[in-house]
Parts: C-alpha cells; structure tokens; sequence
C-alpha cells in the first residue's frame, strides 16, 4: 500500500511539474512547497487548491469523472495549441469568468512589473481608457490595482503619463472602444501604442473582446496595424457569450 501510494504521489508530481507547452500554469510549484520566492515554508497538502485528485483515485469519483474527462482532456491542448497557432502568442490560460481573466492579466503586469522595473507589487499603476471595460467597471481609487485613466486615441496623453509616473506597469484598452460609442484606433496609433510600451517598458494588454476573431478582416483588430500586445484578453467572445474566457500572454512577459 506505502508503495502504491508514494508510486501514485510521484505521477501527480510528473504531472504538475510537466505542463503542457501552450498551457499557462496556476501557480509555480516547487516540489511540494508553495512559497516561490524562499521554496520553504508550507507544504502544498491540498492538491493545488483542492483540484487534483490523482493520489485518491477514490473508485466513485473516476466513475463519475472519466467519461466527461476524456473529451475535456483531448480538447483543451488542442484548443490552446490553435490559439498560439491563430495569434503567435505561446501561452494560452483559460479562466472560469471574464472579470476573472482581467484581474489575472492585471495580476500578470503587476508581477512583471515587481520583477522587471523594481516596483513594489501593491504600488503597481494600470492606465486604460475610460470607455473599455476595465475603465468602467473598476474603480479608480481604494482599490488594487491603482488604475488612472487616460484617453483613447491620444499619443501625448499616454507619453505624458509615463514620462511622469515611474509605477505605471501596464497598458489595457480595447481595441476598439465600444462603451460609449464605438470608436476605433487612429491610422499608426497601435503601432505607436506598442513603441511607446517597449520605450518605457510598460506592457500593453489588449481586450479583444469585442473585435477579436475575424470580426474586423483580421483573426485579431490589432493585426490590422501590424503589431502585437504582450497580453491579450478575449472573454465571452469565445464561446458566443456562453462562459469561457480566455487569456494569452506571451512567454516573457512573466
């Protein structure tokens, strides 16, 4: 039984620690410690958050479980490996809601920004424009992260902010406006959005939730201008308003 069991604990293990190319992990796993920056501290005893039951394998629940299981586990590489292919990102990171893949995206540029330029996590700034989504439903004050809204289509309003502002880790706007009135991007300014992100080493998360696969001639709105986001959000898009969301980062960004 001690054999069966260490045999099955050291499967679950392969199997965290192994993940797929084009699937982002939940959180970085050091062996059975949880703490990334020390690798001390407490032991990971509840299977990553409860969701990983391979050293049970209780007969009931892999009846229950195996055959729903056996599609979901074939179509989810083959789903993340088509967006990497569509898009040229490398990374693809399914969440349960959409106000869930913004605050993970947030969460992305705020670590990045931690590990990159030296700011501390909580004193991270986000800029967005106040018709996307972001600059609607998150407030602008109390409240991580610190988020400061700057027009849409207005270069010296980005340039000033980040000349000024030293904590500012990212960038997410739609990519085409929609809140108010729909409103789409100047001639160049995408381009001059992504110049002006590796300038100040800010970066830029697109939403393409509401013009993103083939809506505007292109797989995604911001291909029209020949550049490309760090991290792009597409929500309800993917499932025609059913619930899957889906976030993409590329692979240095973290």
């Amino acid at each position: 039984m001690f054999l069966q069991r260490r045999s099955l604990q050291q499967l679950a293990l392969a199997a965290i620690n192994s993940p797929p190319k084009t699937g982002g992990s939940d959180y970085a796993i050091f062996g059975t410690r949880i703490d990334e920056k020390t690798r001390v501290g407490p032991v990971d005893w509840i299977s990553s958050k409860g969701t990983l039951v391979v050293t049970k394998d209780h007969p009931k629940i892999v009846e229950c479980l195996h055959s729903p299981l056996k599609p979901v586990c074939k179509l989810l590489p083959e789903l993340s490996s088509s967006f990497t292919r569509l898009t040229g990102f490398n990374k693809v990171m399914i969440t349960d809601y959409g106000l869930q893949a913004y605050h993970l995206a947030l969460r992305f540029a705020a670590y990045w920004g931690q590990a990159k330029k030296g700011v501390p996590f909580q004193d991270a700034v986000m800029l967005a424009t106040p018709s996307s989504f972001i600059g609607r439903c998150f407030p602008t004050e109390s409240s991580w992260p610190l988020i400061k809204l700057i027009a849409f289509n207005n270069l010296s309003a980005l340039e000033g902010e980040l000349w000024t502002n030293n904590n500012v880790c990212g960038l997410l706007m739609d990519t085409i406006q929609w809140g108010d009135s729909v409103e789409e991007p100047g001639p160049g300014y995408l381009a001059e959005v992504r110049r002006t992100c590796d300038k100040h080493n800010v970066l830029w998360i697109a939403d393409e939730t509401s013009c993103g696969l083939g809506r505007t001639g292109q797989m995604m709105a911001y291909m029209s201008q020949g550049c490309q986001p760090d991290i792009v959000i597409l929500a309800p898009t993917l499932g025609c308003g059913l619930y899957q969301e889906l976030v993409k980062r590329k692979k240095y960004a973290i």
